[in-house]
C-alpha cells in the first residue's frame, strides 16, 4: 500500500487517486491542514480502550493508530471491519476443514 499526503507532488492525476484508494492501493490522507488537533471526546476514547482491551482479550495483534479526521476515522473504521470480516472467514474456513 502506497501512503501519499499530496497528490499534487507526485503528479498524480484526480481519477487514478480515486481508483487507487477504491482499489485500496493508496491512502490518501490529505495535506497538514486536513489534520485535526482537536482533542478526541471522552465518550471516543472511551470506546477506543474498549476496542483495545476486547483485541488484547482475543490474543488479536493491533496497530494503535491516531485519527486525522472524522473522514479519516470513517476510512480506519471501515478497513476495520474488512479485516474483521476476513478474519472470521479465515476462522470459519478453517472449521469447515
Amino acid at each position: 500500500m502506497r501512503v501519499y499526503t499530496d497528490a499534487h507532488t507526485y503528479g498524480w492525476e484526480y481519477n487514478t487517486i480515486k481508483a487507487a484508494l477504491l482499489s485500496g492501493e493508496l491512502v490518501y490522507v490529505g495535506s497538514n491542514s486536513d489534520i485535526s488537533t482537536d482533542r478526541a471526546s471522552p465518550v471516543d476514547l472511551r470506546e477506543a480502550m474498549e476496542a483495545a482491551s476486547t483485541f488484547v482479550s482475543a490474543g488479536l495483534d493491533f496497530v494503535p493508530v491516531p485519527v486525522y479526521n472524522a473522514a479519516d476515522k470513517d476510512m480506519l473504521i471501515a478497513l476495520l471491519k474488512k479485516r474483521l470480516n476476513e478474519l472470521e472467514d479465515a476462522v470459519h474456513g478453517d472449521e469447515t476443514c
